[in-house]
């Protein structure tokens, strides 16, 4: 009894390692593609878009400015759709 207990035990602490390598691995492919996102979205934040991307009047402007404007124009559009955009 108290060998089958041990084996138990033993069992229980190989899959709890696994569980934690599995973490740490899934962890680590999750904040690869995360930080590459949050860079683009902080430039996208903070940069100016040139005017050859720029709609008129937009010139200058920075993409946060440019997509509340995109955001209010689809809204104004297509009322009943709230998928393009969020917030």
């Amino acid at each position: 009894m108290v060998e089958a207990l041990e084996n138990r035990i033993r069992m229980l602490r190989e899959e709890s390692e696994r569980q934690k390598r599995f973490v740490a691995a899934f962890t680590r492919e999750l904040k690869t593609p995360m930080t590459a996102i949050l860079g683009y979205a902080g430039l996208l934040r903070s940069a100016t878009i040139p005017s050859r991307f720029s709609a008129p009047g937009m010139t200058g402007k920075s993409a946060s400015a440019w997509m509340t404007t995109e955001k209010e124009s689809h809204r104004k559009n297509f009322p009943e759709s709230r998928n393009r955009f969020t917030g």
